[in-house]
């Protein structure tokens, strides 16, 4: 993940400051009076993070409130997880999920790398309800502790190992602008398949209870695949058997839109996660991407993602530029290859050691 580097210090009110855009407000508690040294190297993949924080001395993480949902994984050792009245351990081995706007404490050992992966909550949600064809009738909760190793959970370690090999190449699809709306979204689903939720029985059976469903999850896995083409409500009805009404009406029943608006914010959420990689990309402008997923009024795209995002698309593409989740240096130790789980790896080890020798 070369150049993305967001802070390597000694000043821990400036690496508490340059950590709240994947931590929200947190502290860094130092154990027994010892001198601060931490860094942070993180990229984002649209509406997905993944990052390293290392620590020389044994620190604690005090989250306040996270703003987006953190998978936390404790690369060489093993990291006591607080959250509310509930402990977890984070190793090689396990990860630890923790909610949205929950309180928690990472409690690391000396010379620790903490792989952290953030989500944002609500894309979490609206790729939820685009699996299972309809909206959510309850909160989404995950179980604490993740094993990395099980057969369905081992996915997501996958997806992230593959997700980090591709940034990691310096001729990467995702830094010529393909496949990072794909990335993001297939780490949403390996998350939400390979570990147990309050819908882990919906998603494994998403026709069971629920054959009403089947016909708006077929019209939406069909929009998903062509976003990029010219679409129309005839289209998409044809490509499902179904009549233009009838698609109409099973729309505003199941998923409470059209699909000419479900269109239109699927598009508009493409552009959003590829403005805030244009970091990563370089070079991309907004009519590019907005004309790379079949936006043709240029003037009303730009009205319709103000009304949904609360900002202009040159304000989403400016704060990427500007953003402190830059870039990792391809030289900087332990962040070349990830280990896998259950296995050292004596890179990752030596950027700890590289901050406690510093001490």
């Amino acid at each position: 993940m070369e150049g993305h580097a967001v802070y390597a210090t000694r000043d821990q009110p400036v690496a508490e400051v340059l950590g709240r855009p994947l931590l929200g407000p947190h502290r860094l508690h130092v154990d027994g009076g010892a001198s601060f040294s931490g860094s942070l190297h993180a990229v984002p993949v649209g509406r997905a993070t993944i990052g390293y924080l290392a620590f020389g001395p044994k620190t604690d993480v005090v989250l306040a409130a996270p703003p987006r949902l953190l998978v936390v994984v404790t690369t060489a050792a093993a990291a006591e997880v607080r959250v509310a009245d509930r402990w977890a351990v984070a190793s090689p081995r396990t990860a630890v999920v923790l909610p949205p706007g929950s309180p928690a404490t990472i409690r690391g050992p000396a010379s620790a790398v903490h792989l952290v992966v953030g989500i944002e909550h609500q894309a979490l949600l609206g790729h939820l309800s685009r699996l299972l064809g309809r909206p959510l009738d309850r909160p989404l909760a995950f179980d604490l502790e993740l094993d990395l190793l099980a057969g369905a959970s081992a996915r997501w370690n996958a997806a992230v190992d593959i997700l980090h090999a591709e940034l990691s190449e310096p001729r990467s699809l995702l830094r010529s602008g393909i496949g990072l709306s794909q990335i993001e979204e297939f780490l949403m689903s390996s998350l939400l398949f390979g570990h147990r939720s309050t819908y882990s029985a919906a998603l494994r059976a998403p026709g069971q209870g629920a054959p009403d469903h089947l016909p708006a999850r077929a019209a939406t896995e069909f929009i998903e695949r062509h976003l990029d083409r010219p679409l129309s409500v005839t289209a998409v009805a044809a490509a499902v058997g179904m009549s233009t009404r009838t698609l109409q009406a099973t729309f505003r029943s199941e998923l409470r839109t059209t699909p000419t608006a479900y269109v239109r914010d699927r598009r508009l959420d493409r552009v959003r996660a590829e403005l805030a990689e244009a970091a990563v990309v370089g070079g991309a402008t907004v009519t590019e991407i907005a004309t790379r997923w079949g936006i043709t009024h240029l003037g009303r795209f730009a009205g319709e993602y103000r009304a949904r995002f609360g900002e202009s698309p040159s304000q989403t593409l400016r704060a990427s530029v500007a953003a402190p989740l830059t870039r990792i240096p391809s030289t900087h130790p332990g962040y070349r290859q990830r280990r896998p789980p259950g296995r050292p790896h004596a890179k990752e080890e030596a950027v700890a050691d590289e901050l406690g020798a510093a001490e």
